[in-house]
């Protein structure tokens, strides 16, 4: 069986079989030439407001950044949350750490930003958000 990068997220991250469901979709809704370059998991849920369909309830599962978008999956029992952003539309990323958790603000065009709190191990936000940053400085060339 071939191994993809999926794959081998979930075994670098040492997940294991924990969010399955988030692996699935995200399978299903990587586009040809879309390629995973990190991800973290914690809550997620835009700042204000309703955006792109995403409740204002925080969901727990896994943020996914691509080198097209970043995303935000939470597949569960009986429901599914997706948001997506492209990268073009990231205006600015911000990240914080506390005690226990880390956090990270995604502000785009408009009014819209995202935050994904609760991320555990804490240094996962901040590395995160630099590969954000990266992939962002690499796109604007």
């Amino acid at each position: 069986m071939q191994t993809t990068a999926t794959d081998a997220l979930w075994d670098a991250k040492q997940w294991g079989r924990q969010h399955k469901g988030e692996r699935k979709m995200l399978a299903e809704r990587l586009t040809r030439g879309e390629t995973v370059l990190a991800a973290v998991r914690g809550t997620f849920a835009p700042d204000m407001g309703q955006y792109k369909g995403l409740s204002t309830t925080a969901h727990r599962g896994i943020a996914v950044l691509t080198n097209e978008r970043v995303m935000m999956l939470d597949k569960g029992i009986f429901s599914s949350e997706f948001a997506s952003v492209p990268l073009a539309s990231i205006e600015s990323i911000t990240d914080s750490s506390g005690m226990i958790f880390g956090g990270v603000g995604i502000q785009c065009r408009g009014l819209s930003s995202y935050k994904l709190e609760m991320i555990s191990p804490k240094s996962d936000a901040a590395a995160f958000a630099n590969a954000v940053r990266e992939e962002l400085a690499r796109s604007s060339h």
